[in-house]
């Protein structure tokens, strides 16, 4: 009889462990592959995009600026090009006064931010010679 008590506690015991086991593991999810996500990532339709190949950060932020300066007040600009990898969107509304960069990678959705700081101001900084402000 002790015998028996033992295995069903061995048995008990087990079986506890294995559900346990199973149900931590059906909640860690299948691996995502790395892949880009299912999204077309594109500008609106009333910016005027430049597309540029793999810049830096100071690079696109001359190219905006070049555009705002060269565009006519309260126009929509933007420069598309590459980061590490990943494609991503500048965007500037003078009318709203905003810049928002969007960008995505094979890893991650692409996040859109807004930035406080204001289009015109940004371009007149980059328009003063011998300043080395970024975007």
């Amino acid at each position: 009889m002790k015998i028996f008590r033992a295995l069903a506690a061995i048995l008990v015991a087990a079986l506890a462990l294995y559900g346990f086991g199973r149900f931590f593991l059906s909640q860690l999810g299948a691996g995502r592959a790395l892949e880009p996500p299912g999204v077309i990532q594109a500008a609106p339709p009333d910016f005027h995009v430049v597309e540029r190949g793999e810049l830096s950060a100071a690079e696109a932020a001359d190219a905006l600026a070049t555009l705002l300066l060269a565009r006519p007040p309260g126009g929509k600009v933007g420069v598309k090009f590459q980061r590490a990898g990943s494609v991503v969107y500048w965007l500037a509304d003078t009318r709203a006064d905003t810049l928002e960069e969007s960008a995505a990678t094979a890893i991650r959705p692409p996040p859109a931010c807004r930035r406080p700081r204001s289009a015109t101001s940004t371009t007149e900084a980059r328009a003063r010679p011998g300043r080395g402000v970024g975007v």
